[in-house]
């Protein structure tokens, strides 16, 4: 179980625990003692059966096979790097934010992202790169901005099939260099970002 999974459950119950009470609370107060236990068993039911439908609704990455499939994406990394910091993320129910009209309620995209340094050619960690994504059955397209982060330009995308996946891609940008270094030795501060929208996908417009 997926520690959401686990997060959502005990929110779950502990709300539950909270009704259960209450409604104990009011049989107690309101003397009605000849169906206080039918009354607390229905609240408890109508809470919980509310609970999973309006709290997790289908979709999303349920059994975590898109993340899966996207956690291999981090052999692209090339030899020598430094500062490795890599952060795997997996759907997430979102509300749709009040205040925009255009936005839906739903899951978020499903990323994997892998961050380091290297003084490597931008050829050669580009070249590197795909060859590790055509090893994982990745595929190069051309680059598109709204592929990336929303901030840089992707300097290659690649796609692949996952199943029960939309807008499934790998991006590599970098930055730009890292301060304080001399010259001959400046390493760029790259990013690989790969991410697959799952069932249900929808933004919050937040």
């Amino acid at each position: 179980m997926s520690l959401w999974w686990r997060v959502l459950l005990t929110f779950v119950l502990a709300l539950v625990g909270v009704c259960a009470l209450t409604a104990v609370a009011i049989v107690a107060l309101t003397r009605q003692r000849l169906h206080s236990t039918y009354a607390v068993i229905s609240v408890v039911s109508a809470v919980a059966v509310w609970a999973l439908l309006t709290i997790a609704p289908a979709g999303g990455d349920r059994d975590g096979h898109i993340l899966d499939a996207l956690r291999p994406v981090v052999a692209a990394v090339p030899e020598g790097a430094t500062h490795l910091l890599t952060q795997a993320t997996d759907s997430s129910w979102s509300p749709a934010c009040p205040d925009n009209p255009t936005g839906r309620a739903g899951w978020g995209s499903v990323t994997v992202s892998a961050m380091f340094y290297s003084a490597l050619p931008r050829a050669n960690i580009l070249s590197r790169a795909d060859i590790a994504l055509s090893r994982l059955d990745w595929h190069e397209v051309s680059p598109r901005f709204e592929d990336g982060d929303g901030q840089y330009a992707p300097l290659a995308d690649w796609t692949k099939h996952i199943p029960h996946a939309t807008a499934i891609h790998v991006v590599i940008f970098a930055d730009a260099p890292v301060s304080g270094c001399t010259v001959g030795e400046c390493k760029a501060n790259w990013e690989i970002l790969a991410h697959a929208d799952p069932p249900g996908f929808a933004e919050p417009g937040c």
